[in-house]
């Protein structure tokens, strides 16, 4: 296999599995969270400083705004699929660095096995299919990571090189989530630098160019664009407050944090199995002299990382995401260089693809012959399985699972036709990207429309009837955070965070119905109102009212 066809093999397997379905479900709250500031940016032409819910806001850098307001724009439309395109776009951008650079420390086959490891592991599925920080976060610290070892390590080494590509890497992660990238990169490169007795490479003035780089990108937006004094203190005071709440908490529930510290490694599924083997000493034997010590570094560096983002008595489960590219990278390098597979171990592994490349193409046709047939066989079958089958009689719906049945039947024809000579670490991960390809195609075809039919869709309609009742006006919401409900609703939202805001411009007010109430008492609602729309998200009553003129 030559790079090219890694990179393809790479490409088509990152396309299986993160663009089927990506559109389907509706937006959440913490995806509400990202894009309403985005939407707000592209309403209001102030692409400076974001705003959350009506107030500035600085806890985090908005460069995942940027990216959302600029994906809405490129994709002409303001949809699910254009809010999470940049984030499967970063998990590319992080697999195709690693397939695609030259590397004198990482053999192709390393980082070909590294690619698929990490694109199908679960924590990348579930953070890389929705908008969130995580997702590009993680990528932009993977391609720092994986740069400033193929460079440290390449023939033509130059220091110059090694630390401005990195700081362009790490100032745009600046813009993502703030300093805490700096843990993460600064790991690997003080355990690399102490294990090969040269930390005193730090001291260089490369390197000191390179921080001046990383701060230049950065306070670009922290203090020169967002030019006003009382800005950059207001930005400057919530940073320090965020940081100390991750590492200090009144009440610490050792029960939560233990699901979370669990969640982050159970993140690494299916190939938790292997990640122990990072530390098998007959295993790491095999990477050879020349560079155990990087390795041994990076794992040391892995380890470090972890204890540090899963001490914070807060911590979350997607805090240990980053970890996962140079987690995935050492364990494709690891078993690049394994001699062989055990006898068991590959019988089993086998066996299981072989299943499931077998059952979901199975099941698939099944489905969509029934599905097709479903209204001249009606009788035939249960009220509950009817009501089922009526969730797909959609033009697109079919389509799509027509898509699904032939794709799936092609990659397990293809797969078995290659079957006997799938052996060993390479092919046995090639296919279980492949099977991994299968099983999201069909769960995009035949599951996410039950879902969104059942679930998904009651955000979307709410935003809808809003659209309806405002009647192309704009629709002000008063103390209201960004339900991911807004986000359906045209013209545009316009946050209000204080009473005096509802003036006699403001036409359609939604509100909770007792922050209603509390503005009846103000007298700010004195003149003539009526309530359109009442609903109930959660906890909260919404009422939306229309004021008439003075």
């Amino acid at each position: 296999m030559n790079k090219l066809g890694a990179f393809i093999i790479v490409f088509l397997i990152w396309a299986g599995i993160y663009l089927p379905g990506l559109g389907t479900i509706d937006i959440d709250f913490n995806e509400g969270r990202r894009i309403m500031p985005a939407v707000g940016m592209i309403d209001t032409g102030n692409w400076r400083t974001p705003s959350l819910a009506g107030n500035e806001y600085f806890k985090k850098p908005p460069m995942i705004n940027w990216l959302i307001a600029s994906s809405f724009i490129i994709c002409g439309e303001r949809s699910e699929f254009a809010a999470r395109l940049p984030s499967v776009l970063f998990i590319l951008a992080f697999v195709s660095t690693l397939v695609l650079m030259s590397s004198e420390l990482l053999s192709l086959k390393a980082r070909f096995m590294g690619a698929i490891f990490f694109m199908t592991a679960y924590a990348s599925f579930d953070n890389g299919r929705q908008i969130e920080i995580d997702s590009i976060y993680a990528s932009i610290t993977g391609i720092a990571t994986v740069c400033w070892l193929n460079l440290w390590t390449a023939r033509d080494f130059s220091r110059l090189r090694l630390w401005l590509i990195t700081a362009l890497i790490i100032g745009l992660g600046l813009l993502v989530k703030g300093p805490l990238i700096l843990l993460f990169f600064y790991a690997v490169v003080l355990s690399v630098l102490i294990s090969e007795g040269r930390s005193k490479e730090l001291l260089r003035y490369e390197h000191f160019v390179g921080i001046a780089i990383m701060c230049m990108i950065f306070f670009s937006w922290a203090f020169l664009i967002n030019a006003p004094k009382t800005q950059s203190e207001h930005m400057a005071s919530t940073w320090l407050s965020e940081i100390k709440m991750r590492f200090t908490a009144e009440d610490v529930n050792l029960l939560l944090w233990f699901k979370r510290v669990l969640g982050a490694v159970m993140g690494y599924l299916p190939w938790l199995i292997l990640i122990p083997f990072l530390w098998i000493p007959g295993w790491v034997k095999n990477v050879g002299e020349r560079h155990v010590m990087i390795f041994k570094a990076c794992r040391l560096a892995l380890v470090l990382s972890f204890v540090a983002v899963n001490l914070m008595p807060g911590t979350k489960a997607r805090y240990s995401f980053p970890l996962f590219c140079l987690a995935f990278t050492l364990l494709g390098w690891l078993v690049s260089v394994q001699p062989s597979i055990p006898a068991l171990a590959e019988k089993a592994w086998r066996r299981i693809l072989f299943f499931v490349l077998a059952a979901v193409p199975t099941v698939s046709v099944i489905m969509a012959i029934l599905i097709c047939l479903s209204s001249s066989i009606h009788g035939l079958f249960p009220l509950r399985i009817s009501e089922l089958f009526s969730l797909f009689v959609s033009n697109e719906v079919k389509l799509g699972i027509f898509f699904a049945a032939v794709m799936t039947s092609l990659i397990a024809l293809s797969a078995y036709r290659n079957w006997k000579p799938v052996s060993g670490y390479e092919k046995l991960v090639l296919f279980t990207g492949l099977t991994m390809v299968s099983a999201v195609i069909f769960y995009a075809s035949f599951v996410l429309p039950v879902v969104e039919e059942k679930i998904g869709r009651k955000t979307s309609e709410t935003g809808q009837d809003l659209t309806e009742k405002i009647s192309g006006n704009v629709l002000c919401a008063y103390k209201i955070e960004c339900e991911p409900f807004l986000f359906y609703v045209r013209p545009r939202v316009e946050f209000l965070v204080k009473p005096e805001q509802v003036d006699s411009n403001v036409k359609y007010l939604l509100s909770r119905a007792e922050l209603l109430d509390e503005l009846s008492e103000l007298g700010i609602l004195a003149r003539n109102h009526h309530e359109v729309f009442a609903f109930k998200r959660g906890r909260a009553d919404y009422r939306l009212i229309e004021l008439g003129t003075e």
